[in-house]
């Protein structure tokens, strides 16, 4: 199958104690292969690229993330694949 929408990407973070240097890393462990992604903080980018395409193969995506204030709230990520032409 090749002309599905791309599954959902799993999220996760290697943060301890609110630091504010970590990465983000999006997981995709099953469906179609997406052949791009964007990391979304807040709603706003911060970061994108390309990705091969290999389905059934994982695919994973990280996002570097340094600079950042101890933060008393979490920061809400998200992670978007575009939707799989027609």
């Amino acid at each position: 199958m090749t002309d599905a929408s791309p599954g959902k990407p799993v999220l996760s973070t290697d943060v301890k104690n609110g630091a504010g240097t970590y990465i983000v890393t999006a997981d995709l462990w099953w469906g179609t292969n997406a052949t791009s992604y964007r990391f979304l903080e807040n709603g706003v980018e911060a970061g994108a690229g390309d990705l091969k395409a290999a389905t059934p193969g994982a695919q994973r995506a990280t996002l570097p993330v340094s600079g950042k204030a101890r933060a008393r709230t979490p920061t809400r990520w998200s992670s978007r694949t575009p939707p799989a032409p027609r």
